[in-house]
């Protein structure tokens, strides 16, 4: 049994859906945070916390891919607040390694 993709028409509406939300929350002021709660699950994959990642260095460089952030300092930057949000939120269960980098590969390579 194949799966059918969603219709022209139904792409369209669920935009047009979330844009009405977001456009209602927006207007009174409603932040996200509020309606997600610890109740909705979120699972941790890489393309939620690529998601996070891209909402916080918004916030921090009105940036809103990862390609248009400057290639000295600003990751190193959203990475510092990321992991201490990350930390924080955790209670200190998770603390993310040093940022990865070809040097790094190379000396754990050379281990």
């Amino acid at each position: 049994m194949t799966m059918q993709k969603r219709t022209g028409q139904q792409n369209r509406s669920l935009h047009k859906l979330f844009k009405d939300i977001s456009d209602k929350c927006m207007e009174k002021g409603i932040d996200l945070r509020e309606v997600v709660r610890e109740e909705v699950p979120i699972p941790c994959t890489p393309e939620n916390l690529k998601w996070m990642w891209k909402l916080l260095q918004n916030a921090m460089f009105c940036k809103k891919s990862t390609t248009e952030l400057k290639k000295t300092g600003e990751i190193e930057k959203v990475y510092d607040v990321f992991n201490k949000i990350l930390s924080e939120r955790t209670k200190g269960e998770i603390i993310l390694p040093d940022f990865p980098s070809q040097e790094g590969l190379r000396i754990k390579n050379s281990l």
